[in-house]
């Protein structure tokens, strides 16, 4: 992925309000189910969490339609690149042992078809002491009973 700028590390933009923020303490505000079975999981700055968590539903939808809009729409340059957003997805997380700096700066590091595999569940993960990862096709997919 071609980033417009890169922060610092460990900041990532508020896909809210688009501030820079530190991603040490974020949390996830809030979660969007994905086509592909992933859980997308959008952070908020510390301001738009803590507004987040005590608005109106209709406040709440606006929130949410603001940072769909950023991340999906506005976010992406003509030339393709993006605002480095606080947004990443459950197996990321957990790849990354659920720490959102490590899941910003290091992605989920699979191919995009081994990705979408472990999602659709064709394929299998194992993380192994020491970050180790094995990637396996399950026996389902192979058509096997």
């Amino acid at each position: 992925m071609t980033f417009s700028y890169l922060p610092p590390y460990g900041y990532a933009c508020c896909p809210c309000c688009r501030a820079e923020f530190n991603l040490a303490a974020a949390v996830p505000t809030m979660l969007e189910k994905a086509p592909h079975n992933d859980i997308v999981v959008y952070m908020m700055c510390p301001e738009c969490h803590a507004a987040y968590q005590v608005a109106s539903d209709p406040t709440r939808k606006s929130m949410q339609n603001t940072c769909f809009t950023n991340f999906k729409i506005s976010g992406v340059k003509a030339d393709g690149s993006t605002h480095p957003w606080a947004i990443t997805t459950t197996l990321t997380l957990e790849l990354n042992d659920f720490d959102p700096v490590a899941a910003s700066e290091n992605g989920h590091g699979l191919t995009f078809n081994l990705y979408l595999g472990i999602c659709a569940g064709t394929h299998d993960l194992v993380v192994l002491p020491g970050g180790l990862r094995i990637v396996t096709e399950n026996s389902a997919s192979r058509g096997a009973v």
